[in-house]
Order: C-alpha cells, then structure tokens, then sequence
C-alpha cells in the first residue's frame, strides 16, 4: 500500500472515530447542538453564530467593519469581545455557501476538530516513532481525552489540530533544514494562533522554548542560514497575525476590558471527567470541577511512563569502581534521591492542593504549606547531589541518544504544562504577570491541551518500546489492540447530548414574520437577562434568529460584555419602563419586540399596562399569544444624552483634603493624575460619603466623578452637599435611582457622573452615596469639581 493509501486509510479511521465517539451527533448534523437544555447552549450557539455571520459577510463581499457584529449596538468590533473563529469559518464556507444552514457548518468544523486533532497526532506520533501503531494510539489519546469532550461545547478548544502538525513539520525542518518544512510550520503556527486565542499563546510559548532548545543543543547560534530562517518565520507570522491581536488589544483597552485567573487546576482536577464518561462517571463525580476535567486515563499514563523510561535508562550514571567510593556514599546518594523525589511530590501538592497534611489516627504526623521554604529544601538537596557526584567521580555517558533526547523533551513540556495548569498557585503566575497577552486568560487549567499532547508522544514511544520486541507476530498486536480498546474505553462518553434547534421554517411567527414584512434595523428583544445572572440561556438564540432576519441587535452574548449592556440589564430591574423607552429611543432603536412568555407575571402586566401610555413614542406593528413587535417612533429623546461641560472651568486640586468614612487611606486617588487608580467602597451599602476640603472658600457649579475602567461602579443613589465651615450643611444635588447618561457607557474609560447645580460657594463638599448595590460598588477614579 502506497503512502498516499495509507494515510487515506488512517484518515478514514479518525473520521470513523470521530463520528462514533460524538455520537449521536452524525444523526442530527443539520439540525442539533451540544448541550442538556437551551441553557447550557451559550457557548455553541454564539459559536454558530459567528460562524455563520463571517460566511455571510465573506460570501456577499462585504468586508467593510467586518467585525462590527450585528450585537450590543451601538457597540463597534463585538465579534472581538470574543474568538472571531476565521479560520473555522473558512472551512466552513463550502458547506454553508452550499446549506446557507449554520448548524450544518458549525458541526462539519465541530467534527473536523477532532479528526484533524486525531490525524495531526497521528502523524506526528508516527514520524518520531517510526510505527503506525504507536501514532493512532497517540491520536485517539490526543483528540478524544476527556479534556476534549468536556470541550465540546467549545469549538475553539476542539479545534487543537494546529499544535500536532505544528510539531511536526518543526521536527522536519530540525532534520532537514528545508525551508518547505519551515513555511509548513509557519502555515499550522498561523492557523493555530487563528483559531484560539489561548492555543495561540501556548503554542507560541513551547514552540519558541523548543526552538530555543534546538538551537543551544544543535550549536546553531552562528548558523546564519538557521538564524534568518527563523526570523522569516517571525515576520511572516507577525505580518498575518500582528494586526489581529493588535486590534484585539486595542478593542479591549478601549472597552477596558479586564480578567483575573478565575479557572485553575488542583490535583483533584486530575481525577475528574465529564459526567456522561461511561467508565469513571459515577466512580469520579466527587472529584468534578468547572473547566477542571483533567483526567488523563490510566492507560495512557502507564504508557507514557515507559516511554519516560528510554530517557531514565539511557542517563543512568556510570558509578566509578567500587573500591573508589565508599558504600557509606552510595547509601547518602541514595538517600539524596529519595529526599529529592519526596520534595518534588511536597512541592506539587503544595502547588496543586495548597499544602499536604498526613494523619495517623487523627493525629497529625506531617504539615507543609510553604511553597517557598519546599522549593529552596529542594533546591539544596539538589546542590548536595551534584557536589557530591562532582566529588565521587559519579559520571553520565557521553554517547548520544535521539530517542532519549526526543522523549527528554516531550518530558520537559509536560512537566511544565502541568505546573502551568495549576495556576497563580504555580510558575503560571510569572507568565500571566510579566509575558503580554496571558494577562487575558482567566482559564489556566487548558494547559491541559500541552499536558495530553505531551503525554500522547511519551505514549507513542511507551507502545513502540513494547511492541517493537516482538516486530510483527501477533503478541505485538495483541499489545496494541490492547491498549487501543482500554483507552477507548477509558475515555467513552455516550451518548453525547444534543439539543434540536428550529430551522428557517420552524422558527417563531415573530421572527418569521419580520423576515417578510419589516425592513432590518435595531432591535431589542425583552425581557433582558438579570444583569448579575447568566445570559447564554436566551441571548445566543436571539443571536441565532438575527442571521435570518439580519437586524441589528442591542442584546447579545460573548466572552465580554459590554457596561452598556449591563447597565441597561440593570435598568429593567431597577428604573421604570419610561426610562428603558427613553434610552431605546436615545440609542436609536427602531424595534421592541417583547416576549411575555419569556416575563415574570409582574413583568407581563407592567408592560401590557403601559403599552397604550406610550403610543406616543411607540406602535403595535405586530402581535400574537407570546410576542409583540413595536415600532418606535421617529422622535428622539435627550434623556441618554451626555451634558457637556463645555464654558466650565476646572478647579485646582493643589492643597485638596478628602477623608472617606472607608477606605479613607485610597482617597489619595481621588486627584492622583492616575485614571488607572480608584478609590471604591466596596459593595455599595447607604450613607458612605467622602467629604472633600478646598483648603479655601470657592464659587462652583458642577461635581464630576469619572469612573475610568470601573464604569459600572456608579453611586445607585446620591447627594451632595456644601459647606462652609464643615459643620453646617446644605444640600444643592439630589438623585435616586441614579441615571447615568446611557450614551455614556459607549466609551467606558470615559464614563462619568457630572453633577450641575447653580453656582454657590463653599469651602467643603460631601458627596452621599444612599444606594445599594451587591456587586458593583461606587468608585472614583478622578474628581473633579468646576466653576
């Protein structure tokens, strides 16, 4: 069988795998999506969403503002508030240009995800072991772990075949120098760094630390030829991907968009599968954690400890003559070893538990929690080891092993990565504190990707070491069939659940009916979600409707969103259905269409009983048992616009004292200069003021608080007060609920509350904060105060 043949056929086989181990998926691929109920369909509905929405830009030609997402309006480049899945959407243009069914496409790429992820191991497993076997134990170890199912709800994550074939043709062009292998390289790089944003930092990070390492140890440092060819791989990958992450970074500067390290493994985390895992399901359950199925299989972890063992024996030290060293030496040495493998295990439960704590009896024999007091006791008893075989004549072999170096490496990078998973209770922390672009991962677990694909080579070459005794006999594939079925099994998670979505024909009459009869334009759709609960649950099939009837929607749904949105999610809670209406009609809506099934009771009849209030402003076009469709009428209201403060003039601050009844010692921040720095109160609670002393009597008429990054974290109500000796007040400001100008939270960093009164002169202001708020609370960035 030619090569071409045989790849054709382990093609197939990924294919096949993939379609048994998704099923029933291949039942239901025009038509159904990953997930229990329509709320667990965030993820894979906004997916499909985008998808489809850049295959329809792409095939009308329409590549202006091509990611101004038709959501949030009026926000701009919504598409980069999350994964904007390019390359995914180029393999699956064909089958939407052909379908015009998103569903459809999103599922083709769904699948491919894994197949892809299957086969790129697989080959790259074959290359480095030169065994057929090996490389689709790799690939079904790779593309199917439970790290990946639990992923399917999230296609950028399945879509991990770049890093396989990335490595691979790395390995190539290390052997050969080709520069075809270079750009091969190149392309995966690219089309990694593409597809997922996290992928493409940690691709970024183990390739480069590879590279690095191939050029110390191959002595390439003076190697013009080696040199310029990798600087062309960084020009050229800068060149195509540079102005995607840059605009990436600027959106969210402008958006001040923000994330901590929220998801992170423990060493719990590496017993825990998805629920619907067949084998370790039930068994494991105690051990599940959100974004914490990590679980690698036994199988392959056996695996790849013999294949860890090449690298051991070939670094075995060649003891000098007995008669030269002392046993008393031998016995320190090997005590030294054991100390050392002791240390290293207190260190990863220090890192992955956050400390280790041994009972006898209830009694307590052993404690360690300092991670920095372990790993200096480790470090020494290093230093003692390495003096000691420096003094004694302890010597490594000289000789060279490929192999062994090859799977040194591949240890290296999952010994990392798994460090790397544990996050900011790891070396992860470095990363995310000093190294741009980490500092947008809220996720550190899916190192987990590095840990499996590492883990997956170690296991190729495990399998290749024990079937390559027995050459072709049948004990051979005996081994292999082995331990091909025990992974399956190990990792077998049916049935997969999916849910049937409406198609074109079956969607609701609202929608339907806004497709033939209604010209496209801003809509909004009620009842907004809570804005302190999720929003997956009715905002991405929103968003789904919208890629037939094509308006442009204020809802949405992403990795990010926007204070406006938020705050206009508050406002349904907390302001009167007169305020909504008036900040529609500032943000130029066109369209309410409410969904009373959707609506509490009290919701319901608020709505239904102002309707006729607001004929002015807005007319019934279209109505059934569960939906109405208004139209706004053509007059604007002023409410959300911005009061300027153009004829006013900014006090100095020089000689300013402001005291807080909390947080008093970061008043300071108050009039640093700084817009990144605040001064907050934590969750708003009423009657917390700040009082501010002019240092003189002065005449002024506005007080002016900026909230910067924080542009949510307004006062909920407010007053505020003058004086002139500090003792007798007198109020000039007064609001609740406070209504900040909703065109006010289009530019975040922006955002302020600029309080007017007439002009009155005062030596000392108090501003009172009489809301409440448990999650966001009053901050200030800058004050101000004008005359």
């Amino acid at each position: 069988m030619n090569d071409l043949r045989k790849n054709t056929a382990y093609f197939v086989f990924f294919v096949l795998a993939a379609l048994i181990l998704t099923y029933p998926l291949v039942l239901h691929l025009d038509s159904a999506l990953r997930g229990t109920d329509i709320g667990a369909l965030g993820d894979p509905m906004f997916n499909t969403w985008v998808i489809g929405r850049n295959a329809d830009r792409i095939l009308r030609l329409d590549f202006k503002n091509f990611f101004d997402g038709n959501i949030f309006h009026p926000q701009t480049k919504t598409v980069l508030y999350s994964e904007h899945l390019l390359p995914q959407t180029l393999i699956a243009l064909p089958v939407y240009a052909l379908s015009r069914n998103p569903i459809l496409s999103y599922n083709f790429v769904f699948l491919l995800g894994f197949i892809l992820s299957g086969f790129g191991m697989f080959c790259l497993a074959r290359r480095l072991t030169g065994n057929d076997r090996a490389g689709i134990v790799a690939g079904l170890i790779y593309a199917f772990s439970p790290y990946m199912i639990a992923h399917t709800f999230q296609i950028q994550l399945v879509s991990a075949w770049g890093i396989p074939f990335a490595f691979l043709f790395l390995h190539r062009y290390a052997e050969s120098g080709r520069l075809k292998d270079l750009f091969l390289f190149t392309f995966f790089y690219i089309i990694q760094a593409m597809s997922n944003g996290y992928y493409a930092l940690y691709l970024t990070f183990f390739a480069g630390v590879w590279i690095l390492g191939l050029t110390i140890t191959k002595k390439k440092f003076k190697d013009i030829r080696w040199i310029f060819h990798w600087a062309l791989f960084g020009v050229i990958s800068v060149l195509v991907t540079g102005p995607f992450f840059l605009l990436y970074a600027k959106t969210h500067a402008e958006m001040a968009f923000t994330r901590s390290i929220d998801f992170f493994a423990r060493l719990t985390s590496f017993l825990s599968v998805p629920e619907i895992n067949v084998l370790y399901g039930r068994p494991l359950k105690r051990f599940f954690r959100p974004e914490g199925e990590l679980f690698p299989g036994f199988v392959a972890v056996a695996l790849a400890m013999v294949g860890i063992a090449i690298w051991i024996r070939a670094r075995r030290i060649r003891r000098p003559a007995e008669n030269q060293v002392p046993p008393v030496v031998l016995l320190i040495r090997r005590l030294l070893n054991i100390l050392i493998a002791v240390s290293s295990v207190i260190v990863i439960f220090i890192i992955g538990e956050n400390g280790l704590d041994l009972y006898l009896n209830d009694m307590q024999i052993f404690r360690a929690h300092n991670l920095k007091r372990s790993l200096f006791q480790l470090v020494v008893l290093w230093a003692i080891r390495i003096l000691l075989d420096r003094i004694f004549g302890f010597k490594r072999p000289r000789s060279r092993n490929l192999e062994a170096d090859t799977v040194a490496a591949y240890t290296g990078t999952l010994l990392l990565a798994f460090l790397f998973t544990f996050g900011p209770r790891g070396p992860y922390v470095y990363l995310y504190k000093y190294v741009p672009g980490f500092q947008a991962i809220r996720v550190a677990s899916r190192f987990h990707v590095m840990v499996m694909f590492a883990l997956a080579v170690l296991a190729a070459f495990g399998l290749n070491k024990l079937v390559r005794r027995f050459g072709t006999s049948w004990p051979a594939k005996a081994i292999f069939t082995l331990a091909a079925g025990l992974i399956v099994i190990e990792f077998l998670s049916l049935p997969i659940p999916y849910l049937q979505l409406p198609l074109r024909k079956e969607m609701p009459k609202c929608y339907q009916w806004m497709i033939e009869n209604r010209k496209p334009g801003v809509l909004v759709e009620m009842p907004l979600p809570s804005y302190n609960k999720g929003s997956a649950s009715i905002e991405t099939l929103r968003m789904y409707y919208s890629l037939y009837h094509r308006n442009t929607l204020v809802n949405g749904y992403s990795g990010y969103f926007p204070p406006l949105y938020t705050e206009l999610c508050r406002r349904q809670e907390f302001h009167d259905i007169k305020q909504l209406i008036d900040d529609f009609e500032a943000l130029k809506v066109d369209y309410v269409l409410l969904h009373f099934d959707e609506m509490t009771e009290d919701w319901k009849v608020r709505w239904l009983d102002r309707l006729d209030d607001f004929q002015r402003d807005i007319r019934i076009v279209y109505r059934d048992q569960g939906d109405c469709l208004c139209e706004l009428n053509p007059r604007r209201s002023d409410t959300g616009e911005i009061k300027s403060l153009a004829g006013y003039t900014k006090l100095s601050r020089t000689g300013w004292i402001v005291t807080a009844t909390v947080n008093n010692a970061d008043t300071r921040y108050l009039f640093d200069g700084d817009p990144k720095t605040r001064w907050e109160s934590g969750p708003q609670v009423p009657d917390v003021f700040i009082d501010i002393d002019l240092a003189k009597p002065q005449t002024f008429r506005c007080v002016s608080m900026r909230f910067g990054p924080s542009s949510l974290d307004f006062p909920r109500g407010y007053k505020v007060e003058l004086s002139l000796d500090g003792q007798n007040w007198f109020e000039v400001a007064r609001e609740f609920p406070t209504v900040v100008p909703i065109l006010a939270f289009i530019k975040p960093p922006e955002t302020s509350l600029d309080i007017l009164f007439p002009g009155r002169t005062a030596r000392f202001v108090r501003i009172t904060n009489f809301g409440k708020d448990p999650i966001y609370y009053w901050s200030i960035h800058e004050l101000n105060i004008y005359e």
